[in-house]
Formats: C-alpha cells, sequence, structure tokens
C-alpha cells in the first residue's frame, strides 16, 4: 500500500513538471509560501527524533497544495496532510493516515499589502483510529500545525497582518491571529494565540528566509508560561526554475517546556519543498 501511494505521487509529480516547463512565468514572492498567483505544491517533511529509536526514512509527513487566484486579491486554498509511520519492523509497526484537510480563503495583494486569512480544518481523523504511530508522527513532525493529525478535533483560523515588499527584493511579513479547537464533547474548546514573524530576499533566482513562529494556549488551565508557548524557528532555501520552485527546508522548535512536548520529542525538521506556478 505505501510503495503504491509513493510511486503515484512520485508519478504526479514527474507529469507536473513536464508539463509545466518552457514558459518563463517566475513565481512572485519567492519563498512566500503564498504566492500571488494559482500555484500547486508537494511538501516533504522528515523529523530528528530526540529518543533512540528504529523509525525507517519513509516514517514522514507529505502535504499536497493547492491556491487558486480569485479576482480582487483573493485566493482559496486548499491542503491534504498524509502521515507515514514505519519501524522497520513491518507488520504492526506500519502504518498510513490521512490527515484533517484544510481549506481556506487569503486576500494579499502583489507588493506591500495587507494579508489576511479565514480557514477551517474539518475531523476527519476518527477517534476510533489505531494508526497512533503515524498520528504521532504527523503531529510532531508538522509541529506547527499538528491540529492536523489529531484524531477528532476541528479547527478554525483567523488572522490578520501586514507584508512589506521592497524593490531590492526584501520581503517583511508579520501577522498575528487565533487557532480555535473544536475538540468535541465531553471535551472543552481551546483558543491558542498565533503570531508570525518572517524575512524573505530574493537576488538572482536565488531565494532565502527566515522567520519566528509562535503559538500560546489561551483557554488551558493550570499551565505556566513556559508551558503555554510553542516557540520555533524556520528557515527556507531554495532555487527558481521559472514555474517549478523546489526548496530545502529546516524548522526547530525552541521552547523546552511545552504542552505537547515537541522539543522534548524532537530535535528539527528538514524537508523539501516542489513547487509549481500555474499562471499569472
Amino acid at each position: 500500500m505505501k510503495k503504491e501511494v509513493r510511486g503515484r505521487l512520485l508519478i504526479v509529480a514527474l507529469i507536473i513538471i513536464l508539463t509545466t516547463m518552457g514558459k518563463d512565468i517566475r513565481a512572485n514572492g519567492g519563498l512566500l509560501e503564498e504566492y500571488n498567483q494559482s500555484e500547486i505544491s508537494l511538501h516533504f517533511n522528515k523529523a530528528s527524533f530526540s529518543e533512540e529509536n528504529d523509525l525507517s526514512f519513509a516514517s514522514s509527513v507529505i502535504t499536497l497544495r493547492g491556491q487558486a487566484k480569485l479576482p480582487s486579491g483573493f485566493f482559496i486554498i486548499g491542503e491534504l496532510p498524509l502521515s507515514n509511520y514505519d519501524d522497520n519492523i513491518g507488520g504492526e509497526g506500519t502504518g498510513f493516515l490521512i490527515g484533517n484537510p484544510y481549506l481556506g480563503f487569503r486576500y494579499e495583494r502583489q507588493g506591500s499589502s495587507p494579508v489576511f486569512t479565514l480557514g477551517f480544518r474539518p475531523a476527519l481523523i476518527s477517534e476510533e483510529s489505531e494508526d497512533y504511530g503515524a498520528i504521532l508522527i504527523g503531529a510532531y513532525t508538522d509541529f506547527e500545525k499538528f491540529e492536523a493529525f489529531f484524531p477528532e478535533v476541528t479547527t478554525i483560523y483567523l488572522s490578520g497582518g501586514y507584508k512589506y515588499s521592497s524593490p531590492a527584493g526584501i520581503t517583511l511579513r508579520a501577522s498575528i491571529g487565533s487557532t480555535l479547537l473544536n475538540q468535541g464533547d465531553p471535551y472543552d474548546d481551546e483558543l491558542l494565540a498565533d503570531g508570525r514573524l518572517e524575512f524573505f530576499y530574493e537576488q538572482n533566482r536565488l531565494l532565502v528566509g527566515f522567520g519566528i513562529g509562535t503559538r500560546v494556549w489561551l483557554t488551558e488551565q493550570g499551565l505556566d508560561f513556559g508551558e503555554r508557548n510553542l516557540q520555533s524557528f524556520k528557515f527556507s532555501l531554495g532555487y527558481s526554475f521559472n514555474r517549478i520552485i523546489p526548496s530545502l527546508h529546516f524548522a526547530a522548535p525552541l521552547d523546552d517546556d511545552d504542552l505537547i512536548g515537541v522539543k522534548e520529542n524532537i530535535n528539527y525538521v528538514w524537508g523539501i519543498d516542489l513547487k509549481v506556478a500555474l499562471g499569472q
């Protein structure tokens, strides 16, 4: 099953490359996750766990993402996260999970512009799911969006901010928002605050970016300041081939005692992205 899924993903990626090469419509914004045009992308993420384990290279997360440009600076965005677990033993030591998908809208114009997002992630993973290994691999590997792999959790996102772009190829982006986790009866809903500060630089098709992100549990009771915060650092490096932008990225948690124990369980996450612009 796993080989079949990976084979299909590889075929899709190759078809995308072969059908989009040859026309220069280079994506504006470089390593910005949100380009000002329609695009599709594939994101591979692999975590380095702090404890010694027998996980194979296939224990990773893949996210498929698409964005369609609408009139007047609006975009519709969809994501499908996939998690794979393999402990090199086989049998019960393997698992594949389709995470909670994402559907959202974003407002952003080219150049300096306000940025607003509204998104929704339905609870696709059942509480009866037995893919515990894949759930843990997904939540810790994609720790900036861990709710994508939590069972029976519906999520609503709302954020706003501002993007400054200079003619010299420098882009600064700052945003603040909220995330509502609806965990269903008998659990209480949880409200989180999110913040991001990012810097991007593009020159001669080379794309560099880094940023700081934070998530703060606002409604969880009995937590100290450190446990309420999940802070992280992210770095990206890529190169533009007209329509196609491959890049490498690195992310690491900065807190020692966050609520879900991210830094306690992983050292860092590295990954490869492949983004393809579909048009202006």
